[in-house]
């Protein structure tokens, strides 16, 4: 029997607005992503991964949301998110797609 290995880089994908990275599918399972599209031609899938707060992740290309997006939420608090960087990687980048603060001077009554 016949068989061919197809081997693509482990690249960042955009499905719509949102990206993701180019892995098998096995991949993105083992990642605990989400399958948003196809890349490489059909042979990888576009994978997506969003981490709230206490959840960790070792992927490349992970979105950090908070407990009630797309929603926005008023509890103030510490939140903690652990990102693994990969023995390959040393420098960490943070993109803010969709990030609000409250006015520090507000004072409710």
């Amino acid at each position: 029997s016949m068989f061919a290995i197809v081997r693509f880089p482990n690249e960042m994908c955009t499905v719509g607005s949102t990206m993701g990275l180019c892995v098998t599918a096995t991949e993105c399972s083992d990642l605990g992503g989400t399958k948003i599209g196809d890349c490489a031609r059909g042979y990888g899938t576009c994978c997506y991964k969003a981490i709230k707060c206490g959840e960790s992740s070792s992927m490349n290309v992970t979105y950090i949301q908070n407990a009630d997006y797309p929603g926005t939420t008023s509890s103030s608090g510490t939140c903690t998110h652990m990102i693994m960087r990969q023995d390959n990687v040393c420098k960490l980048r943070l993109d803010f797609v969709d990030f609000e603060l409250s006015d520090p001077y507000r004072v409710d009554s």
